[in-house]
């Protein structure tokens, strides 16, 4: 459905008032359950392996993935002392995730925020699972061979194509 058809339709029915503000921007499929499980099914022989906790090893793949947080059209920064024991704890949290810059202010870095697996979309989870599994591989971790990946994500994307089919058709 384009733009314009969508904002006419949705006056139509009375969901949005003519006097509103939206946003519209383009759906994109968030990451697949079975994306999301290997990863960390992964993510953790990988920690195990390279005697690191889960979340040290999830900052590390999603800094090398580099998917930053934006505000307003605005890169999210933030300010931390320059100190290993501040970067160690960046490095074991789960509730935000930040990369380092090489730009400081003082006794401060500053670092960039990253956005959290959870709110990648397939494509993006597939970059970051690509990233762990040359990881994991490097240390000699077994791990799926491209075949069986391609074959997973030929299945989503065939489950992809039918729920947009699927909508398509009833609009």
């Amino acid at each position: 459905m384009k733009y314009l058809e969508a904002v006419r339709y949705l006056t139509e029915q009375n969901i949005i008032k003519p006097d509103a503000e939206w946003d519209i921007k383009e759906h994109k499929e968030r990451r697949t359950l079975s994306q999301n499980a290997y990863y960390w099914k992964l993510i953790t022989e990988v920690a195990k392996k390279q005697r690191h906790s889960v979340p040290y090893i999830h900052n590390t793949e999603l800094r090398a993935a580099r998917y930053a947080r934006w505000f307003d059209d605005e890169l999210v920064l933030v300010s931390i002392p320059d100190t290993d024991d501040a970067e160690a704890q960046v490095m074991e949290q789960m509730e935000y995730h930040l990369a380092p810059t090489n730009r400081r202010e003082g006794d401060k870095r500053i670092y960039v925020m990253l956005r959290g697996s959870s709110e990648f979309n397939t494509a993006e989870m597939s970059h970051l699972l690509d990233l762990l599994i040359q990881d994991a591989q490097a240390l000699g971790i077994e791990t799926m061979t491209p075949a069986d990946l391609a074959q997973i994500r030929a299945y989503e994307q065939k489950r992809e194509d039918a729920r947009k089919n699927e909508s398509e058709s009833n609009t």
